[in-house]
């Protein structure tokens, strides 16, 4: 994979950098650091749901065209629709520091490993249809109902730029912005999970019922494609990731910090650390 070997330069480059910089080398300061974040995707939860009832609207329309086949004399009268997204994981990390400038400086240049564990889905959806039989004028319903979930656990690579402001306090804002790359390994581990289930009532018959349910690898959805189908992961060269975080780091005593952040890390995450300087 030709971007992630690309990547595999920055340590060189690093090391270049040092050794090629004695001044640099002899002011210059590293930090080694551990963190451990929350994650979620729920601040766009509205954002989500609103689109979602797009949706609904279209498998309504199906589910109702479907039941008209069998039954041309029903009518809709109205229909509801209730859906639960929600969204959690975590993060842990390692990673490596370098201020060109040592303890006065407040640019430094990180690299960090990220193993990430993030859960999306629907806890509960339903599409509730009411209709009327105009042969006989009773009332006629039909439910559908389930949930879905996306688990995905990846091992990503990161470079990210950090401004501390006011390097000289013992406590001071920072500012964070970086990118990552995962494999597709793991994103061909990650897990879809989706149950669902079907009822038709109508008087004087028996419910008419149905269910379906996949629980699946994406590698193993991929391999049921059909034949001379591409590949989803031929288009996935890998799966990038974004950082833009705000924190606050605080010095307990020479040369180890406890820090904490929130912002952007392919979602909204929140942020505990500590780091050392050597």
């Amino acid at each position: 994979m030709k971007i992630i070997k690309k990547f595999s330069f920055v340590p060189v480059f690093l090391l270049v950098l040092i050794l090629a910089s004695p001044q640099l080398q002899a002011q210059g300061k590293f930090e080694f650091g551990f963190h451990y974040s929350g994650w979620s995707l729920n601040i766009i939860k509205g954002m989500v749901e609103e689109q979602l009832d797009s949706m609904g609207e279209e498998m309504k329309d199906e589910m109702l065209e479907e039941i008209l086949e069998d039954n041309p004399s029903f009518i809709e009268d109205n229909f509801t629709q209730d859906y639960n997204f929600n969204s959690s994981g975590n993060n842990w990390g390692f990673e490596i520091r370098w201020y060109p400038r040592g303890h006065e400086g407040s640019f430094s240049l990180g690299l960090s490993v990220e193993k990430t564990s993030l859960e999306v889905g629907l806890d509960s959806m339903a599409i509730n249809l009411a209709m009327t039989d105009t042969d006989t004028s009773e009332q006629v319903s039909a439910q559908s109902t389930g949930s879905a979930k996306f688990t995905y656990n990846p091992l990503s690579f990161h470079m990210h730029f950090r401004w501390d402001i006011k390097p000289s306090w013992r406590v001071r804002p920072y500012f964070t912005f970086g990118f990552g790359i995962a494999g597709l390994g793991d994103l061909k581990k990650a897990k879809i999970d989706f149950d669902a289930d079907y009822t038709l009532n109508v008087p004087g018959e028996p419910p008419e019922t149905d269910s379906i349910g996949e629980h699946k690898t994406l590698e193993e959805l991929d391999n049921e494609r059909e034949a001379g189908e591409e590949s989803i992961f031929d288009k996935i060269p890998c799966v990038p990731f974004v950082q833009m975080t705000l924190g606050i780091k605080g010095e307990l005593t020479k040369n180890v910090y406890l820090l904490v952040e929130g912002g952007i890390f392919n979602g909204m995450i929140y942020r505990g650390g500590l780091s050392f300087r050597f």
